[in-house]
């Protein structure tokens, strides 16, 4: 790239050089960064509580850290105090008995029943045995046979009058007063109940002072009374009382609901106790030691007082615009030219995103105890997916970065700044440990122990009482184990959507048993035998140079797929008849080229990451096809009897050159080399180790003088080793000896 003396006109010029791919990464953090940036802006401008953390180093019986002196009038309710109102008025307040008016209609029932029977006896003569005889037992438990016999040996005109005035006693008892059942009920307490009666489809309440209640104790006194009062002289209202209290019983019972719904009512009416505080007031002194009521105030001012802050927007926004611009570099000087792809910067700011909105919704809605911030949110989850979608050096990286930027967003408490780091470096390691699926649970396992752990140090540092600490150490620990449980969750919905090769993805694609794989076999023996030894060959390598081991051989399983298609023009699955020597260089040169272009095909028909597709594309580069161009130029020679010019040399060159681009990325690199080597290693005759690694330095040397790896990040010191691996590779493998003296003397002559 050019450079230039102003800073601003050295990123236009990069800007306007780099990729189409290189500008969407670009595009897509300046989106997610403007997403934040709107979040921000309403989280301290509109919804939320700026002033709440400012108060959280205040509490009863401490040092005031500092003064508080109020800028506008302010009126709460004291909730401590309106409480208590609320709980004496609730236990003053008089229960409510509701009337059970099926009762009501019973008792009536039964006594105008017996009443007809006497009145329609008596009138037919019916001597009073044989009255006696045909009633009810029911009716000869109410009364001795004496008392009935009483009554019915009064004239006819006179038990008429007595039952007449006995229903109108009995109506008026039971549609104006109760008899209330007591039973289990602590009366000591009540001055008062309330009585509640069902009339014409209306409730009506009314209370009553426990003095004046009638229950069946105290039913004959109550009646007695009651009837002297309408001027009934005592000797008449007795024999009233007596012949209708046998069909009388408890008609009013407790309600538990309506008392309950009463209580309620009473919560939402009372008049709230009010505490006011005027403008300038100074609430509590600095070093002064915070008194319970001081400390009602601190809440409301952290838990209600919300204004319009353009100090703490502007704030928010210059450090959103410092980030952003760090990112924007970092992408300049590595990443982008490096590994990490677009679906992988998509994934870090997603998860940095899922986890804003979460820090968000926590501290307005929870935020009881800072420790419990970093506890309930799945810490554990964005480390783990950031570091199985990329790698574990970008994943500890971003979070850190995240936590530290939160910490003072959100002036988050350093206790839990600090677990949250650790829990990501710990996360990211163990993660990145993993091959299997069933390894992300184990891991889940050990981030919870690891949290267990790492509380119970810093809460034992903090002074906190056992039980709270076990309490700590079991959110601690099914944190890290539901994180894990996430993952496996959430992991596949990114792997398929953004199709990113993970660990797992790679170790299932390079399953041998896979459809393709036996039909590789089946179709291109050779091939297969090819790939394999590839695969071995590159996979060693990426691991001796750091690289991504899985991804190597993975794309080393798939890089001759597209060989499948026409397996007997590749000599390595030829028995005997080569067909290329029936065929004109020039459709055998065709032939070879397609072999790219279909396995491109084939990856993108089986939707396989990209990752793997580039390594299938780019694995011959742009290199040229030496035999069939040394055949194509020999034959030219023949036809023209002479040495053809430099010009028609370099068309022919052209002509015989791979249209794919050069190894992007290390892995596509050393499948490349893997290849070439591999397959020519095969041509050797009576190979030795001294033969073998000058025609290794060969091979390799013919790739880097072409320009083949010009692209892909390996450092000459890497190639090294590459080349040293391959060597200790193929020497075991065909168990290749040392030349002896002799064998050098003669080798040489």
């Amino acid at each position: 790239m050019k450079k230039s003396k102003n800073i601003l006109d050295d990123i236009g010029i990069y800007f306007k050089e780099m990729s189409a791919l290189n500008k969407k990464k670009y595009i897509v953090v300046s989106v997610f960064s403007f997403i934040f940036l709107v979040i921000f802006i309403i989280y301290y401008s509109f919804s939320f509580p700026y002033l709440k953390l400012q108060y959280e180093e205040f509490d009863v019986s401490l040092s005031a850290p500092s003064d508080i002196i109020l800028d506008k009038d302010i009126e709460f309710i004291d909730q401590e105090e309106n409480a208590k109102k609320i709980l004496l008025a609730q236990e003053e307040l008089a229960p409510v008995y509701s009337v059970d008016l099926s009762i009501v209609e019973k008792n009536k029932n039964s006594f105008y029943d017996f009443s007809e029977k006497l009145l329609d006896s008596h009138k037919k003569n019916i001597p009073f045995s044989n009255f006696y005889e045909d009633l009810d037992s029911e009716y000869k438990k109410l009364f001795s046979r004496k008392r009935i016999e009483s009554i019915y040996r009064l004239s006819d005109k006179k038990l008429s009058n007595f039952i007449k005035d006995s229903k109108r006693i009995m109506n008026l008892f039971l549609d104006n007063y109760e008899i209330i059942d007591f039973t289990n009920m602590d009366l000591q307490k009540q001055k008062e109940i309330v009585i509640a009666r069902n009339k014409n489809k209306n409730i009506s309440k009314k209370e009553l002072e426990i003095s004046n209640v009638i229950t069946m104790d105290n039913l004959y006194s109550s009646m007695m009374k009651i009837l002297m009062g309408r001027n009934l002289k005592s000797d008449i209202a007795k024999d009233y009382i007596i012949f209708l209290k046998p069909f009388l019983e408890s008609n009013t019972f407790f309600d538990e609901v309506k008392t309950k719904k009463a209580k309620k009512d009473i919560s939402k009416n009372i008049e709230p106790v009010m505490l006011k505080y005027k403008a300038g007031e100074r609430i509590i002194r600095e070093n002064s030691i915070i008194t319970s009521e001081q400390m009602k105030v601190v809440e409301y001012l952290k838990n209600n007082l919300k204004s319009f802050n353009p100090k703490s927007i502007l704030g928010v926004v210059i450090f959103l615009i410092i980030i952003t611009l760090l990112i924007f570099f970092t992408l300049k000087e590595s990443s982008l030219d490096s590994g990490i792809t677009l679906n992988q910067i998509i994934v870090f700011y997603s998860n940095i995103l899922i986890f804003t909105i979460l820090t968000i919704l926590y501290k307005t809605f929870v935020y009881e105890n800072y420790m419990f911030f970093g506890l309930l949110l799945p810490v554990a989850l964005f480390s783990m997916i950031d570091t199985i979608l990329s790698d574990m050096k970008s994943a500890i990286y971003i979070n850190i970065t995240v936590v530290i930027s939160f910490l003072i967003i959100f002036n988050l408490n350093i206790v839990t700044v600090t677990f949250m780091i650790f829990t990501t470096i710990f996360s990211s390691i163990v993660i990145d440990r993993t091959e299997k699926r069933i390894d992300i649970i184990v891991s889940g396992f050990l981030i919870g122990l690891f949290q267990s752990v790492l509380i119970f140090s810093i809460l034992l540092l903090q002074n906190y009482g056992y039980i709270v600490i076990l309490k700590f150490i079991l959110v601690a620990f099914f944190n890290g184990l539901f994180s894990s449980i996430l993952v496996l969750g959430v992991l596949p919905i990114f792997e398929h959507t953004l199709n990113i090769p993970t660990s797992f993805m790679l170790m299932e694609l390079t399953d041998t048993n896979l459809p393709i794989f036996k039909k590789m076999l089946t179709m291109a023996p050779g091939t297969h035998a090819h790939t394999l030894a590839v695969a071995n060959l590159a996979e060693a390598a990426a691991r001796e140079i750091g690289a991504n081991a899985l991804l190597t051989r993975a794309g080393a399983y798939y890089h001759d797929i597209g060989k499948i298609e026409h397996p007997e023009f590749f000599a390595e699955n030829q028995r005997g008849d080569n067909k290329h020597d029936d065929l004109d260089p020039n459709l055998s040169k065709t032939v070879i080229k397609a072999h790219v272009t279909d396995g491109v095909n084939k990856m993108k028909e089986m939707k396989m990451p990209k990752a793997i597709t580039d390594i299938v594309e780019q694995h011959h580069g742009n290199g040229t096809i030496n035999y069939f161009y040394v055949r194509a130029l020999m034959l030219l020679e023949n036809n023209q009897n002479s040495k053809i010019n430099d010009s028609l040399k370099k068309q022919l060159t052209e002509e015989y050159r791979y249209k794919t681009p050069t190894p992007k990325t290390r892995e596509a690199g050393i499948v490349m080399l893997a290849d070439v080597v591999e397959a020519a290693s095969r041509s050797l005759k009576a190979p030795t180790i001294q033969k073998l690694e000058k025609f290794i330095d060969k091979i390799v040397a013919d790739k880097i003088n072409s320009h083949q790896l010009d692209d892909c990040d390996l450092t000459f010191k890497q190639i090294e080793s590459i080349k040293k691996i391959f060597l200790k590779i193929l020497t075991s493998t065909a168990h290749i000896r040392p030349e002896y003296p002799h064998q050098k003397k003669e080798g040489n002559e």
